[in-house]
């Protein structure tokens, strides 16, 4: 999705035959940011809020397939 939509600066979306990869930066002093991170979620206005990791300015999309080593090295970064 573009970055704008969820409040945004940039985004990129990595894809694996097993999961897909979205990784998102923030200005961090941004509501949607501070959003994020306070509460693990980011709003899409018109579809609702989606969980999300917060980190640095950055936000890793939550999905369930997810392996724990991605979480762990976003949170690494």
């Amino acid at each position: 999705m573009a970055a704008e939509l969820i409040g945004g600066v940039n985004g990129y979306k990595y894809k694996t035959p097993d999961y897909n990869i979205e990784v998102y930066t923030f200005d961090p002093s941004s509501d949607a940011y501070l959003t994020a991170e306070k509460d693990g979620t980011v709003i899409m206005e018109g579809f609702g809020s989606f969980p999300a990791y917060a980190h640095k300015g950055m936000v890793l999309m939550q999905t369930d397939n997810l392996p724990q080593e991605v979480i762990d090295l976003f949170n690494a970064m």
